[in-house]
């Protein structure tokens, strides 16, 4: 009772809701002829827009949390191949140490082994490995590709039925699986509408962009991102190392929820609300200050992370 009185209180005094009740409540002043009253309804709609409108306040919330975390690429990627190499390597020396040959599973297993203790061999040589005590420590390591919407049209390929935000999640843990070899995915998510869950299309989607489907598992009941950290802890010891695959606007409160459940997380940003073109010229002065629509739907986004990352890490 009392958390859907706040959640009510909370959706009129986001950035929009104001907006959109300062119109209603001037509409009305004009019906009912208060005239002034209505034109200082209206010029406080007006600052209002300027000030959610602009680019000042959104880009600046935005910038904030999407920076929390970096993306999974250049160096850090390459830390976490090495990392993962490593860990392969000590796995295989003991594996085989214990097993002939002729007792592995099959050929691609031994030559999977044999390349990461190759490629293992190579880099101890060149002496990048000086910080062997930073190795991952999962077994596996386990990408999680966090829910964002999904339409089950039965017309369309799984890929298609995914939204944008998910499908750029997808994509991310698609690339880190094939980066990381022994990596496994774990998609996540339950059904709004209808008995296909969002992580099942996930992992139907997955398999159909060559995804081993013995490579992935699922999680279908999960409604928000508390949920799905708490699934994950169900099945996974305290201390798995888990890459998120989330929003970059989302990652900061993801990574943080999962680590509330004892996990070794990390962010694996996927989908960017702002991104960089340096040869894109600046935009003149003039120009953002010309507030837009599309500027007050980021800034409630980054409001909406804001208060879930405080709501979240006090009640999940």
């Amino acid at each position: 009772m009392l958390e859907g009185f706040l959640r009510f209180i909370y959706d009129l005094i986001l950035p929009s809701s104001q907006l959109q009740w300062l119109a209603i409540i001037g509409l009305v002043l004009l019906f009912w002829g208060k005239i002034d009253w209505a034109k200082k309804v209206f010029i406080l709609l007006l600052v209002l827009f300027f000030v959610y409108g602009t680019p000042w306040l959104s880009n600046s919330l935005i910038d904030r949390l999407e920076n929390y975390h970096p993306p999974l690429t250049g160096e850090l990627l390459e830390e976490l191949q090495l990392n993962n190499v490593h860990r392969l390597t000590i796995e295989s020396k003991t594996d085989l140490s214990s097993r002939s040959e002729l007792e592995l599973e099959s050929e691609s297993e031994l030559q999977q082994i044999q390349s990461a203790q190759a490629f293992s061999l190579a880099v101890e040589d060149n002496g990048v490995y000086q910080n062997q005590d930073k190795a991952l420590h999962a077994n596996p390591i386990r990408i999680v590709v966090l829910g964002a919407g999904h339409s089950p049209d039965p017309r369309l390929a799984y890929t298609q039925m995914l939204g944008e935000s998910v499908s750029m999640r997808l994509i991310e843990g698609i690339r880190l699986y094939h980066a990381l070899p022994g990596s496994k995915l774990v998609t996540s998510a339950s059904a709004v509408y209808g008995e296909l869950s969002q992580a099942e299309a996930l992992r139907r989607a997955a398999i159909s962009l060559g995804v081993d489907e013995g490579d992935i598992s699922t999680q279908d009941t999960p409604r928000n991102t508390c949920e799905e950290s708490r699934a994950f802890a169900q099945v996974h010891p305290e201390g798995t190392f888990v890459l998120v695959s989330t929003s970059a606007l989302h990652s900061r409160r993801a990574v943080m929820l999962f680590q509330k459940q004892g996990m070794d997380a990390v962010a694996a940003p996927a989908m960017y609300v702002r991104k960089i073109n340096p040869d894109r010229p600046p935009r003149s002065f003039h120009r953002q200050l010309i507030p837009r629509l599309e500027r007050v739907d980021r800034l409630e986004s980054a409001i909406k992370e804001i208060v879930g990352y405080r709501w979240d890490k006090r009640t999940c």
